[in-house]
């Protein structure tokens, strides 16, 4: 039991392990929901720019709808945090798991779906002594390469790039999977739920 939880509280798994849900997520947001990212929100700002530049009032309020979704949950997760670090992941457990049962029309499901990323978003960014974001991983990529190429690498870069590697690549792998298991209907968001459970449910001191 040692070794198990030992291995949970590697950083690496932790941080692939969110960034995959988001990846998941944020694919069935593209893919099913008419093309608005769940938890991309620089996505969804240029989409909405390019919305507003041609007139589509209608995609346009979609995707305001989405970033407003996903603020609310970002700061929801910043006023419970403090006191009550697993609520905010159990509420985005109980929000993803209501889309893939409750099978709402697509705006509903996106309002839903973007509220639980927010949620993501604020209540977990590090991982042993790395800080990243884990539903967008732009800053991640910056910070691989830069690590790559920079003669003076940070000391503790053995420790950096593997949480980095596996935020970078479980983010792809969670969002392929997502569109793989696309023909099973809604249910496939139960992945990411059970995904969460164990942050859930871990005691508080490994967090």
């Amino acid at each position: 039991m040692g070794a198990i939880l030992r291995f949970w509280q590697t950083p690496w798994l932790r941080a692939g392990l969110l960034c995959g849900i988001a990846g998941f997520v944020d694919a069935v947001g593209y893919v099913d929901l008419g093309g608005v990212f769940a938890a991309n929100m620089t996505g969804n700002t240029v989409l909405l720019a390019m919305s507003f530049a041609h007139g589509n009032w209608a995609h346009m309020l979609v995707y305001v709808i989405t970033l407003a979704s996903f603020s609310a949950g970002v700061a929801f997760a910043y006023l419970l945090e403090a006191k009550h670090l697993r609520v905010p992941l159990l509420l985005e457990a109980l929000l993803i798991a209501l889309v893939a049962i409750l099978a709402p029309g697509k705006t509903v499901a996106l309002i839903m779906l973007a509220g639980a990323m927010g949620l993501q978003a604020a209540s977990m960014t590090r991982f042993g002594t790395v800080t990243i974001s884990t539903v967008v991983v732009t800053s991640v990529i910056v910070r691989i390469v830069e690590g790559g190429v920079s003669k003076r690498p940070p000391p503790d870069i053995r420790l950096t790039m593997p949480v980095l590697a596996a935020a970078w690549s479980a983010y792809a792998i969670g969002a392929a999977l997502s569109v793989a298991a696309s023909p099973l209907g809604d249910l496939i968001l139960l992945v990411p739920v059970a995904l969460l459970l164990p942050f859930i449910f871990e005691k508080p001191h490994t967090a």
